[in-house]
């Protein structure tokens, strides 16, 4: 019996991910100093939207996915991984893709709709629309896609902490 119990613990340690959306919407970011936890109810208070619970996280994080789109249009590899948090798992995955996108040539995105899904005091979930206009071997490109953005604020200053792209068929 104890063997299945520690066996059990351990596989569910093992198989809990950074970050987690179960059926409940409830997102956990787990640190090692502190555990993050949303509170489905006071997330999406009924009747006012998450930005207006949150109107000042709300404004920051527009920012900070604004900031994110500016600079790979500017081309700035630094400015752009500037918008991810230092303790990203697979940083140096994250940089050879960033530099990816900012030698795209031709590059310009478009961001065109942001939607809260969960907004709390230091973190949330967003759902951008993007059209991203580029150039491959001389024939144009447009490309619209679901962008997911997973940000945190930690000491004053929100970094985005993953992202999901679904590309959306034309």
């Amino acid at each position: 019996m104890r063997l299945r119990i520690l066996f059990s613990c351990a596989l569910l340690c093992i198989a809990l991910p950074a970050f987690a959306l179960d059926g409940d919407d409830e997102l956990k970011v787990e640190e090692k100093s502190e555990s993050l936890r949303f509170d489905p109810v006071a997330a999406k208070p009924e009747g006012i939207s998450p930005q207006e619970a949150y109107p000042e996280q709300a404004a920051a994080v527009q920012q900070l996915i604004e900031k994110h789109v500016a600079a790979a249009n500017a081309g700035d590899l630094e400015a752009y991984l500037d918008c991810f948090h230092e303790d990203i798992s697979g940083a140096k995955l994250q940089r050879a893709y960033a530099e990816r996108v900012i030698k795209t040539p031709k590059l310009v995105l478009e961001l065109l709709a942001i939607d809260f899904q969960i907004i709390q005091k230091r973190a949330a979930v967003v759902h951008t629309r993007q059209r991203a206009h580029y150039t491959i071997d001389g024939s144009n490109i447009i490309d619209d896609a679901i962008i997911t953005y997973r940000v945190k604020e930690q000491r004053g200053r929100w970094q985005i902490v993953g992202t999901d792209r679904k590309r959306l068929v034309q």
